[in-house]
């Protein structure tokens, strides 16, 4: 199979869901799924990777900015060779999760990565990420990812029967999170801050400490 036949196929699939994800999320707007343009390429083989997410967002307050879905060529080998032994449904339905996937990265960026004090909200172990990836009936293959699913927060979510609820769930999570790190930069003191992060490879947050400094003119 050719370059460009595997580029078409890509593109095809990435606009299918586009749209199946707008429907899942936005049923009644006209907006359509992702803000940003989004585009989608074959890259070099990274181990135990099969896809992954980046942007071209290169500082805050950037609204404009391109998505890119990057498929390994791992998974382009893969899809290969289920067609080659008669189960292309198969192979492309691997390709459609892995796409799902990134796709749900990317909307969760858009959606809450702005927030100050918290970071990589679009993280493969951040919760926010996994609510809307189980919403959107994607699946994840990290380790541990799967105890999401004991969580409150992932119970709360599966009682939803549309996209607004769901936001409200993850905002008022955020919003405890926040509170929970104003309530430490108190006890700190005034020149130190703590931020914290989720993690993209390992289950857990990651703390991060700040220092402060005030400059003074004379």
């Amino acid at each position: 199979m050719e370059d460009l036949q595997i580029q078409e196929l890509l593109n095809k699939l990435l606009a299918k869901e586009l749209e199946l994800l707008r429907k899942r999320f936005k049923p009644y707007k006209r907006s359509s799924f992702l803000h940003n343009k989004v585009i989608i390429k074959v890259v070099k083989d990274e181990p135990n990777v099969a896809g992954y997410y980046v942007n071209t967002k290169k500082k805050k307050r950037q609204y404009r900015y391109t998505h890119e879905v990057c498929i390994t060529q791992t998974t382009i080998d893969n899809y290969k060779n289920y067609c080659k032994y008669h189960m292309k449904k198969i192979g492309k339905q691997n390709l459609i999760d892995v796409i799902r996937h990134e796709l749900i990265h990317a909307f969760v960026f858009e959606e809450f990565e702005e927030w100050g004090c918290i970071e990589k909200c679009h993280g493969d172990y951040s919760p926010i990420f996994l609510g809307c990836l189980y919403w959107a009936n994607g699946v994840s293959y990290h380790a541990y990812v799967n105890e999401f699913n004991n969580t409150d927060l992932c119970k709360s979510i599966k009682e939803c029967n549309n996209y607004d609820s769901v936001h409200t769930i993850l905002l008022r999570y955020i919003f405890s999170l926040e509170e929970t790190v104003r309530n430490i930069n108190k006890d700190i003191g005034p020149f130190k801050e703590l931020g914290i992060r989720f993690n993209s490879r390992g289950a857990g947050i990651v703390k991060n400490t700040y220092l402060k400094q005030n400059n003074i003119l004379i």
